[in-house]
């Protein structure tokens, strides 16, 4: 399998202030345009947007890199698995 490379793209999703299903929504439309190896960005203040995000990434086989959470929000990276 081809392993990421450095020339893959961060992107960065800001779904702050945005309610379910909002920041799913976004998310798959971002998912959508990357390529393997590229990781998205998401920032969310959405309580459900962390249990959603995680189970689309299961079921579509990304990788659910990084979460950190604050007092406000929820941020997290998830790396593009399939090759699209």
């Amino acid at each position: 399998m081809p392993k990421p490379t450095d020339k893959n793209s961060v992107i960065m999703l800001d779904a702050l202030g945005k309610l379910c299903p909002w920041p799913l929504v976004l998310t798959k439309q971002a998912l959508k345009a990357l390529s393997y190896g590229d990781e998205l960005c998401v920032t969310a203040d959405d309580p459900f947007a962390e249990l959603d995000i995680r189970a689309l990434c299961e079921r579509d086989g990304h990788d659910f890199v990084t979460l950190e959470h604050s007092a406000e929000s929820v941020a997290f990276t998830i790396r593009i698995r399939k090759k699209r």
